[in-house]
């Protein structure tokens, strides 16, 4: 149990923790930088929230991605982005509380905000993105098998479908 604690307090520490390496050549013509196209690799750890029936803090738990993209122009690029690790649950009725892991992949379209308002600087401390795409999300590993295959009632006298 506190190794769990341990894991989810660092998680949650490092949920701002957001590292990044690019590898961007710009050349600069007379007070003129130049743009030139670029491949990213981007890491983040964190802490997720699952939505259910039980107090915020016991549904936090650790998230993790990995990310690799190229930003075509200074202001249109893409990314790749694998994510996941543990996610809680609980009912309230009888309460039970379960977690699993799942894993998600998605496609995003970048939208640099800081070149499409103004103009672009190689040298520039600070960019602010629009992000948009689709994702696609599995889970795995229930914490018993009997949760595993327990129907939901959606309301009274109905089954989700599986």
């Amino acid at each position: 149990m506190k190794t769990k604690t341990i894991l989810a307090v660092l998680s949650i520490i490092a949920f701002g923790s957001n590292n990044s390496a690019f590898s961007q050549e710009t050349t600069n013509t007379k007070d003129k930088d130049i743009f030139s196209p670029y491949w990213f690799m981007q890491g983040q750890v964190g802490g997720a929230y699952t939505v259910g029936e039980a107090t915020f803090s016991k549904l936090i738990s650790p998230t993790a991605a990995l990310s690799f993209g190229r930003q075509f122009t200074p202001i249109w690029g893409a990314r790749l982005q694998v994510n996941g690790w543990e996610a809680k649950g609980a009912w309230i009725s009888p309460y039970e509380k379960y977690k699993f892991n799942y894993i998600g992949v998605n496609a995003d379209v970048l939208i640099n905000l800081m070149n499409l308002f103004s103009s672009y600087k190689a040298k520039r401390v600070f960019d602010l993105y629009l992000l948009g795409g689709a994702e696609r999300r599995g889970r795995r590993r229930f914490s018993s098998l009997r949760q595993a295959r327990r129907p939901r009632e959606v309301w009274p006298g109905a089954q989700a479908r599986r």
